[in-house]
């Protein structure tokens, strides 16, 4: 068979194959071939701003032109290169001994009540609380100790117990294979506090762990978020000792108790030690909270584990300004001028982005394929599934990197929450305060702004300070951004609020997003195998295994060092559900015997 000619790729009617062209077909084959030589030219001009509109609007227009052409077009070998394979799909693997505590009453009650009984103990976390032996807010956590001791005997016999910074717990189980790297199970136990003017809100009283038995759920703070976890935990490694279960795999259970802070005192000081005491790439998974969940989307029976998380960055933003009697204001007062601020970062939120580097990429690319296979059941309509849509368009548009950006923007432009904020960085003022009487001028207003990033933190800086000096410049204010020193900028004359004014902007905290684990890894297979087997699919279709992003953190941030395999899961199909972090918090009891019999299932098949 002759090699086929590149124009035989194109859009266009031809009857080469068959005979003489028509006059109309070598018409349009030319205007075809003007216009590529027009994209040409016009992709080759240097994209500088003083570019007239007509040469930015023609720029635009080829770029558009040159993607439709693009997706008639067969992609080189370095684009195939760069499209991200779904990690394979391993068989459902079951464990030696199937635990089924979903399937015993007696068992869901007496959990419930462990569980409802850890709830009862606010082991709250508290932004500003001091030092771990010296604030008397953390003596809670002594008597969330001895609930644990008193709970569950047996991992406290045969177990070795080391509180570290005081409340951070470190349990192991010793194995009998020292040529194995150990497994490590994460889970902490602070809490978010509950302010009081929702109180009245909630079904149940939030601390009351209080069992709704013919719902099914157990009430409270911590039962999803993260007390519901550890306890899962517990109840697993119970069960496996009263089974005479000796592993050969050593088993770490860490439980940190600032979490819902930042966790600098309780899981970073815990794998310190581990790191000193074992070393890097030392431990063979570590699984901690989190993940998207278990369920199905666009038609196909998904588990997501989360393979990394965003980084994080809390920036202040000060504002100062002269003060005075109120009767004679300047036309902006510093509250007005960081509301102005407040709205700049606002009208310019972060670009969607998607890239190989993306577990989401690869996650929407492994849900696409299952559709093209046929995997997937009847498809929801666009009125019975929320956001954003994963059509034959889309799907194509996947598999070609030049498309990309567009399935970001379409995402953006039509996606839950969730599925906007897995693929963009977040912004969020979240605090904000200034001014000290009804008729005194404030002098002072400060904001905070959290964001959640995909991008790294001094790239995020670098934006915010662009996005801010327009408006620091229009009120004449001082800039001193993230410690570079100040700048006077114009326009002080033009707003009243005169040279002493100023705008500083400081980090309070961040992280760097953090890597992400691989997939294609005996132990993610092992992991997917083990989900595959609690979580089978609907009516006979396979669960998907698929790598997404934490939006949040978690304590095994802390822990990068320790192995290259973290998985944040919640294996359960009633998280999302759960309400955590507000109002009327609470578990469904057989989601919660679910994921106690995943972590059973779990440590077998790792052993």
């Amino acid at each position: 068979m002759e090699k086929a000619h590149s124009r035989d790729l194109l859009p266009v009617t031809t009857a080469c194959s068959y005979g003489t062209r028509s006059r109309s077909s070598s018409w349009r084959n030319l205007a075809f071939y003007v216009l590529l030589i027009a994209v040409g030219w016009a992709l080759s001009q240097p994209a500088s701003l003083e570019l007239s509109s007509l040469h930015r609007v023609a720029r635009t227009a080829a770029s558009d032109l040159d993607l439709l052409v693009s997706d008639y077009l067969p992609l080189s070998a370095a684009q195939k290169h760069r499209v991200p394979k779904c990690p394979a799909q391993p068989a459902a693997l079951a464990p030696a001994i199937d635990w089924r505590p979903d399937l015993n009453d007696t068992w869901l009650s007496e959990s419930a009540a462990r569980l409802g009984a850890a709830v009862q103990i606010p082991t709250i976390s508290y932004d500003g609380m001091g030092e771990p032996g010296e604030d008397t807010r953390f003596q809670v956590f002594a008597t969330f100790h001895e609930h644990l001791a008193s709970t569950y005997p047996l991992i406290h016999e045969r177990s070795e117990l080391r509180k570290i910074n005081t409340w951070g717990l470190l349990y192991k189980v010793a194995g009998t294979d020292a040529s194995l790297k150990p497994s490590l199970l994460a889970a902490h136990q602070d809490v978010v506090p509950v302010p009081d003017e929702t109180l009245d809100q909630w079904e149940h009283p939030p601390f009351s762990g209080y069992y709704d038995e013919q719902k099914g759920l157990v009430w409270g703070r911590g039962s999803s978020d993260d007390k519901g976890m550890l306890v899962a935990v517990m109840e697993a490694a119970e069960y496996l000792l009263a089974e005479g279960w000796a592993p050969k795999r050593t088993l770490y259970i860490l439980s940190g108790f600032d979490e819902e802070v930042g966790g600098g005192r309780g899981a970073m000081e815990i794998g310190r030690v581990l790191l000193e005491e074992l070393g890097e790439d030392s431990i063979e998974f570590i699984l901690d909270e989190g993940g998207l969940g278990i369920g199905q989307e666009h038609g196909v029976d998904v588990a997501m584990p989360a393979v990394g998380e965003k980084g994080y960055l809390d920036v202040k933003m000060d504002v100062r300004a002269p003060g005075g009697h109120s009767s004679m204001p300047p036309d902006h007062t510093a509250i007005g001028i960081m509301s102005k601020l407040v709205e700049a970062l606002e009208a310019k939120p972060h670009e969607a982005k998607l890239t190989p580097q993306s577990p989401v990429l690869t996650h929407l690319i492994c849900v696409a394929d299952a559709i093209d296979a046929g995997h997937a059941a009847s498809r929801p309509t666009r009125k019975q599934q929320e956001g954003f849509q994963l059509t034959k368009k889309m799907r194509k548009y996947l598999r070609n990197p030049r498309r990309w950006p567009s399935v970001a923007m379409t995402i953006d432009a039509t996606g839950t929450r969730v599925e906007r904020f897995i693929i963009k960085t977040s912004q969020a003022v979240d605090v904000i305060g200034g001014g000290a009487k009804a008729n005194a001028l404030p002098e002072y207003v400060s904001a905070l702004v959290n964001q959640r990033i995909i991008e790294g933190t001094e790239e995020i800086m670098q934006r915010m300070e662009r996005v801010l000096r327009p408006v620091a410049k229009r009120f004449g204010l001082k800039v001193d951004a993230f410690g570079k020193g100040s700048s006077l900028q114009d326009g002080a004359q033009q707003t009243g609020v005169g040279a002493s004014g100023s705008l500083t902007l400081s980090v309070v905290e961040s992280s760097e997003p953090t890597p992400a684990s691989p997939t294609n890894t005996s132990a993610f297979a092992t992991l997917a195998g083990t989900i595959k087997h609690v979580f089978p699919g609907e009516n006979g279709r396979e669960r998907l295994v698929t790598p997404v992003i934490m939006t949040g953190n978690t304590d095994s941030r802390h822990l990068l060092k320790l192995t290259r395999n973290i998985w944040k899961f919640n294996p359960n199909t009633y998280s999302s559900k759960s309400a955590k972090h507000t109002v009327n918090e609470n578990m469904g009891i057989r989601s919660h015997a679910e994921t106690a019999r995943f972590i059973h299932a779990l440590l077998r098949n790792f052993d």
